[in-house]
C-alpha cells in the first residue's frame, strides 16, 4: 500500500486548461461525455472522436467553473492533440494552454488542496498541492487520480524501484478489470469506443451532439457488435515482441482463422480484443503478426 503522504506521478499524462467565455459550449459540443457532470473532485472520462466515430484522444476532464476546465491528456500525442483541438475553436472565445502541472495516481483518498510528497520514475516532487482529485471514472475497482502543482522538483533515482513496484500494481488492476490504456492498449484513430469497452463509460447519449455521434449512437442501440475484450493465458506463447512505442499489432489465430488482436501484454497474461463470442481452447490459439 502506498504511504498516505506519497502519490505517484504519471508522466505518460500531462495537463491542459481550456478557459474562456465559450469553454463549456466548446467542450460539450466536441467531446463524447457531459462536461457539466465534472468538478474539481469528480473527473469525467471522455473522448474526441473522428467523424467516423473512432477514438482520436481520451480525456479525464475536471470543471473548475463554467468558463474554465482542466484536462488530463496523453503526453505522447500532445502536439497533435493541440492542433486538432484548435481546428474546432474557430471564433469561439476559448484559450487552450499546456499547464505546468502533473497527473497523480494513488490508491488512497486525499482532500483537495492537501500538500503531499510525490514520486516519479526518476524524480521526487516535494510540497505538491492537490488541485483536482477523483476516483477513476472508468471503474469502481480502480485507483484515485488527480492533478497537482509544485515548484520543487528534485532529480533522484533512489525511489525508482518503489515507483516501478507501485506502478506495476496500478497497471495490474487496469489489466484485471480489462481496461486498456490510451497510448498503450490502443492508439489514435484505431478503435471505436464500444470495441474498447467504453460505450457506457466515456459516452453520454443524452447530452446532445458531439463529433462522431451518429455512428457511436447507432452501434450502441443496435447492439450488433460481437467484439469484446478478454484476458488470455496462452501456455505456448513466449513474448519476444517490443511493445515500446510500437503501434504494430500481434494477432490471435485459431488454426488458420483470425479471431483477435493483442492490446496489451502483462506478466499475468494477454489483454485481447476478440472478434466473436466463441470460446476457444487456449492451447489451440497461436500468436503472430498478421498473416
Amino acid at each position: 500500500m502506498i504511504a498516505k503522504e506519497v502519490l505517484l506521478v504519471d508522466e505518460r499524462r500531462t495537463v491542459l486548461s481550456v478557459c474562456g467565455l465559450d469553454a463549456s459550449t466548446f467542450l460539450q459540443n466536441m467531446l463524447t461525455n457531459d462536461v457539466h457532470e465534472a468538478s474539481c473532485g469528480k473527473a469525467v472520462y471522455a473522448f474526441l472522436l473522428s467523424p467516423r466515430g473512432k477514438i482520436l484522444y481520451d480525456f479525464f476532464l475536471y470543471k473548475d467553473s463554467d468558463e474554465c476546465f482542466t484536462l488530463d491528456v496523453s503526453s505522447k500525442f500532445l502536439e497533435k492533440l493541440l492542433l486538432d483541438m484548435k481546428k474546432y475553436v474557430l471564433r469561439s472565445n476559448v484559450d487552450i494552454k499546456h499547464e505546468k502541472a502533473f497527473v497523480i495516481l494513488s490508491n488512497e483518498p486525499f482532500n483537495l488542496n492537501d500538500y503531499c510528497n510525490c514520486i516519479g520514475k526518476n524524480k521526487i516532487f516535494n510540497k505538491c498541492r492537490i488541485s483536482h482529485y477523483s476516483k477513476d471514472p472508468r471503474g469502481t475497482q480502480l485507483w484515485f487520480r488527480g492533478i497537482m502543482s509544485t515548484n520543487i522538483e528534485v532529480a533522484s533515482s533512489q525511489h525508482e524501484k518503489v515507483f516501478d513496484s507501485y506502478f506495476m500494481n496500478y497497471s495490474r488492476i487496469l489489466f484485471q478489470n480489462r481496461i486498456p490504456s490510451f497510448g498503450n492498449g490502443f492508439y489514435s484513430d484505431e478503435f471505436y469506443p464500444h470495441e474498447m469497452g467504453f460505450s457506457d463509460i466515456g459516452v453520454s447519449y443524452t447530452k446532445g451532439c458531439f463529433i462522431g455521434q451518429e455512428i457511436t449512437t447507432r452501434v450502441k442501440f443496435l447492439g450488433n457488435s460481437k467484439k469484446k475484450i478478454v484476458l488470455l493465458n496462452i501456455p505456448s506463447y513466449t513474448s519476444s515482441f517490443d511493445y515500446s512505442g510500437n503501434t504494430e499489432r500481434l494477432s490471435v489465430y485459431y488454426k488458420d482463422k483470425l479471431v483477435g488482436t493483442i492490446l496489451e501484454e502483462h506478466k499475468d497474461g494477454l489483454m485481447c480484443l476478440m472478434y466473436d463470442e466463441e470460446r476457444y481452447d487456449n492451447t489451440e490459439l497461436k500468436i503472430c503478426k498478421l498473416l
